[in-house]
């Protein structure tokens, strides 16, 4: 078997082939020297524009004029749908994103009823939006390899659909409610040695940031948040990934090992921002979308693909976030 020099990324736990790492790649651009222990790789913007999406909807019957619609609602249902069907929890305050769901459903032929307490959660701000069935944005569900019992994954092929649709999954990814952590902060986070080394991006990134701080997406699927990671990069986003392991909370409540990604802020993302439906999520439009390449910085180490190969295997049997 042919050995060959990888690179260890230090923002994944992947080992990259350097001959993968060339322009042919969509999202990656080829590295260079900053000194002399450390590279830099530009990543993304994807801008390829495929359609794969549109031929689902139209296989399943959905209307393709309606696509970006479809796809804040697939992003909200990854969010907060069942996954056994396609009913949505909420919280019952958020009157405008229980609105939209209606008329998103209203514009696909399907019903949606308004939102719904189970017995045990009058009381509280819980609640369900559901969508009557058969419908056929379950069809689609169905389509995209889901709608069992505990299946939720996003398809890193959605990094190659039109921006829009990247865009308007993220935006419902973070209209859900448990989903978002935090939109705003307090202070300007500093500047990285990588926005340093370019200025139009950390310009980019300040003017953002007077809007709010970071927005962070968490998970307990992989899948899922491996499909977050490839939109962000895709869509000139940069991030960060982390988890919280599996624990009981100060109110006795076992809570899941979860993934936890930090998306950071430029026009790219407040444009998302601008698709929510939650008025306090919600910023307007930027002026001006700058849709620039993200650094990211690793060293090499050079070892035997055999070591290679084992380290991969170590990685998995933990977590492997891409």
């Amino acid at each position: 078997m042919q050995q060959r020099n990888l690179l260890r990324m230090n923002f994944t736990r992947r080992w990259i082939a350097t001959h993968d790492m060339g322009a042919g790649s969509p999202a990656l651009s080829v590295c260079r020297w900053i000194n002399s222990t450390k590279y830099f790789q530009l990543a993304g913007p994807v801008l390829i524009q495929n359609r794969r999406f549109e031929r689902l909807l139209k296989r399943v019957g959905l209307p393709v004029s309606e696509i970006n619609d479809v796809a804040w609602l697939f992003g909200l249902w990854l969010g907060d749908g069942t996954t056994g069907s396609t009913d949505i929890a909420v919280n019952i305050n958020d009157v405008d994103e229980i609105q939209r769901i209606q008329d998103v459903c209203g514009k696909l032929g399907v019903t949606a009823a308004g939102a719904r307490q189970t017995p045990s959660q009058v009381g509280t701000l819980g609640g369900r939006v559901y969508i009557r069935r058969p419908n056929r944005f379950r069809e689609l569900i169905k389509a995209l390899g889901m709608g069992a019992k505990g299946s939720k994954k996003l398809e890193t092929w959605f990094e190659t659909e039109p921006i829009s649709v990247r865009e308007n999954i993220l935006a419902g990814l973070i209209d859900s409610d448990r989903h978002v952590v935090r939109v705003e902060g307090e202070g300007p986070i500093e500047a990285d040695e990588d926005e340093m080394e370019c200025a139009t991006r950390n310009n980019d990134m300040k003017e953002a940031q007077r809007l709010y701080i970071q927005v962070i997406i968490i998970s307990i699927y992989q899948d899922l948040a491996t499909g977050v990671i490839a939109l962000a990069r895709s869509s000139s986003i940069k991030f960060s990934i982390g988890h919280t392991e599996a624990h009981v909370n100060k109110y006795g409540m076992n809570m899941r090992f979860c993934f936890r990604i930090t998306l950071m802020p430029c026009s790219a993302l407040t444009n998302v921002l601008s698709l929510l439906s939650i008025p306090y999520k919600y910023r307007p439009a930027p002026a001006v979308v700058r849709r620039l390449p993200v650094e990211y910085r690793f060293k090499v180490e050079r070892e035997s693909l055999s070591r290679v190969l084992q380290e991969i295997y170590i990685d998995r049997q933990k977590v492997d976030f891409l």
